[in-house]
C-alpha cells in the first residue's frame, strides 16, 4: 500500500527517533533501496533502537518498492512470521541478508 506522507521520512527517521524506540522493531529493505529520495543508514539506526526484540533484513535483488517486485514473497513471509510470532526463522534479534533463494545470512 502506498500512502502519501505529510513529512519527509528521511528527516523523521533519524538517530534521535531511533534511540527513543523501545517497541519490538522489524526493518526490511531492498538491497537497491535508496530510501525513496534519501539514503538512510539503517544499520546505524538499527543499532540505536533500544529493545532486545529487533530484526533487520536486507533482501537481495529488491529495491524501494519491494511489495511490487519479484522478491515480494520474502517481504510477505517475513512480515507474516513477525506479526504472528514476534520472531522470523526462529530469530528475535539480528541483522540478515536474504538471498534470492530465501536463505537468511547473518551480517
Amino acid at each position: 500500500m502506498r500512502v502519501r506522507q505529510a513529512v519527509n521520512a528521511v528527516r523523521v527517521w533519524n538517530a534521535d527517533v531511533a534511540a527513543r524506540i523501545t517497541a519490538p522493531t522489524l526493518i526490511i529493505r531492498g538491497e537497491f533501496d535508496a530510501g525513496g529520495g534519501g539514503l538512510q543508514h539503517l544499520s546505524e539506526l538499527y543499532r540505536l533502537i533500544d529493545t532486545d526484540n529487533k530484526l533487520r533484513f536486507t533482501v537481495q535483488c529488491a529495491g524501494h518498492t519491494i511489495q511490487w517486485e519479484r522478491q515480494r514473497h520474502v517481504l510477505h513471509q517475513i512480515s507474516k512470521e513477525w506479526l504472528k510470532h514476534g520472531r522470523v526463522g526462529g530469530f528475535g534479534r539480528g541483522e540478515f541478508v536474504v538471498d534470492v533463494a530465501g536463505n537468511f545470512i547473518p551480517q
